[in-house]
């Protein structure tokens, strides 16, 4: 769905309306073969997949992606692609571990680089935000910006993840002090996550009144990039304070990370492993045309017909899986439901940024019970709700 934004407040440039935005959306859902528009003549673009999808469906893979979501109309552009044929997962939409890639996984290096997916397994403790330190403070120049509304706050749209963490963000002047805290003396890497945008310019950064970096922040793209502040910089234990001054222009900023050297290195071997024997798909930033391999498209999915049982828990029958395979859950994620195969129990990705991926590692014809963990719980406590309830019914008849 295309709204006609009555109110002129999304498609805008410079924090203006812009309508030539509206009809460039409108013109690339035109061009998408599996989408139909319904009402030409409406000036809402409302649009229908050709194709359904179940409550449970398989993919034939899933892509692993490091960089923005724009890979969505990249790859939706490609002859005979079809979304619901494969499932996305984003490294930079939130902290922390990730997920290990599974045979016949794709990697996938969105305009980005080795150094952005060793940097997609930062750790909170290594990771400092800026958004709640400006949101409870009163500083010229800078505000705290959700990124839910960061269209309207900066009069483009951010295509960028930002781990989860939103950004503050600053139009030509002002700075601020920010202090972090290091638990061990020793060599750290230190990296700031920084939006890059058409309307940017230049950002001053100092540690400890003693190292001053600046960088340039106008690009074309709109996205959230990291930058390094400082290589093998020493740092004694306790507090440290990372000054900022805007030097001009729209500067955004999402996170700084303070990595021990070894904390950093143990990132990179991670980044090295996930490079090891997959099949890894770079989208450059010249926009040059990228092929999936034919092995990908050829792959078969199994059958897949599923039953509710309860609303927290569904049986899914698989026949004639020739390979392994993710199995979707068109339910919102959450990390306790679980699918259960014999004894096996498989904990779910969020895949799409939205549902639950299942990675089944099985052929053949078998059933997956799909539940939601805590439910037995909720089920102990009405039986002892009941019991005690009968004991307080037998206590007032004969008491």
């Amino acid at each position: 769905l295309v709204p006609f934004d009555s109110q002129e407040e999304i498609f805008l440039t410079d924090r203006k309306y812009d309508g030539r935005k509206y009809q460039r959306r409108i013109d690339e859902l035109d061009k998408v073969p599996w989408l139909k528009r319904s009402a030409l003549t409406s000036k809402i673009g409302l649009y229908e997949a050709d194709f359904e999808t179940e409550h449970f469906f398989p993919v034939k893979t899933t892509f692993f992606v490091v960089g923005a979501d724009d890979f969505y109309a990249s790859i939706s552009a490609l002859p005979n692609f079809r979304l619901s044929d494969f499932g996305f997962y984003f490294f930079e939409e939130s902290l922390g571990e990730k997920p290990k890639l599974k045979e016949g996984d794709v990697l996938v290096f969105n305009k980005k680089t080795k150094e952005d997916l060793a940097l997609a397994f930062l750790e909170s403790e290594y990771a400092y935000p800026f958004f709640p330190f400006l949101k409870e403070k009163n500083i010229f120049g800078w505000e705290a910006i959700d990124l839910v509304n960061s269209a309207r706050t900066t009069g483009f749209r951010n295509i960028g993840f930002d781990f989860g963490q939103n950004m503050v963000l600053s139009r030509g002047s002002g700075s601020f002090d920010f202090s972090f805290e290091v638990s061990e003396e020793g060599k750290y890497e230190i990296f700031v996550r920084v939006l890059v945008n058409h309307l940017g310019g230049e950002l001053q950064l100092t540690i400890d009144s003693i190292k001053t970096i600046k960088i340039q922040t106008r690009e074309e793209k709109n996205e959230f990039v990291w930058r390094k502040v400082s290589n093998d910089v020493f740092l004694s234990a306790g507090k440290h304070v990372l000054s900022v001054r805007n030097r001009g222009g729209l500067n955004g900023l999402n996170l700084l990370a303070v990595l021990p050297k070894e904390k950093f290195l143990e990132y990179q071997s991670k980044a090295e492993e996930y490079l090891k024997n997959r099949d890894v798909l770079y989208v450059s930033e010249i926009e040059d045309e990228f092929r999936l391999p034919e092995k990908i498209l050829a792959q078969e999915t199994p059958k897949i017909n599923s039953q509710m049982v309860s609303l927290t828990k569904y049986l899914v029958s698989v026949k004639d899986a020739r390979e392994p395979f993710w199995l979707i859950f068109s339910e919102t994620f959450h990390p306790l439901w679980r699918a259960k195969i014999g004894q096996e129990k498989i904990a779910p990705i969020k895949l799409f940024s939205l549902v639950n991926g299942f990675y089944v590692n099985k052929t053949g014809d078998f059933e997956i019970e799909v539940e939601f963990a805590p439910q037995k719980y909720v089920y102990w406590g009405m039986i002892g709700s009941g019991l005690m309830l009968g004991l307080v019914i037998v206590k007032l008849l004969y008491g």
